[in-house]
C-alpha cells in the first residue's frame, strides 16, 4: 500500500519541493488511517535520532515513544504543554524541533485540526530530512 502511495505522489509532483512531498505523502497516509501518518513521521524521526544520535539522544527518543504511546490518554493541551517543553529545552538542533512538531501534530489532530496536523508532520519530516 505505502508503495503506491508512494508511486502516486511521484507521478503527481515536483520532487524538488520535498516540503510539499511530505505534506502530499502526509495526507495519502492520512486518508487510510489517521495514525498511519504519525507512525511514518516518528519512523522518520526515529531513524534520523539512531542515525546521528544527536544531542539528548535518549531523551528525544522517549519523547517520540511517549508521543505515540499517549496518544489515547493525554489531552491536545497536554500534547501543547510537552511540545513546548521540549521545544524550549536549551541549544535547540534539528532533531528537538522534529519531536516537538511530532507533538504539536497529534495536538492538532486531537483537535480535529487535521490540515494543520499534516502540515505539522511534513514540516517534522522536512527538518530531519535536509541532514
Amino acid at each position: 500500500m505505502l508503495k503506491q502511495v508512494i508511486n502516486k505522489i511521484k507521478q503527481s509532483k515536483n520532487q524538488e519541493d520535498s516540503f510539499v512531498w511530505c505534506c502530499v505523502l502526509v495526507r495519502e497516509l492520512q486518508k487510510k488511517h489517521y495514525n498511519l501518518a504519525v507512525q511514518w513521521a516518528s519512523n522518520c524521526i526515529q531513524s534520523y535520532l539512531l542515525e546521528f544520535k544527536p544531542s539528548r539522544f535518549i531523551e528525544l527518543n522517549n519523547y517520540v515513544r511517549q508521543a505515540l504511546e499517549s496518544q489515547k490518554v493525554l489531552t491536545a493541551s497536554q500534547y501543547n504543554e510537552i511540545a513546548l517543553k521540549i521545544w524550549n529545552l536549551s541549544n535547540r538542533n534539528d532533531a528537538q524541533c522534529a519531536v516537538s512538531l511530532l507533538w504539536w501534530a497529534i495536538a492538532e489532530f486531537k483537535l480535529g485540526e487535521d490540515e494543520c496536523g499534516m502540515r505539522e508532520l511534513g514540516a517534522a519530516v522536512e527538518v530531519i530530512r535536509k541532514n
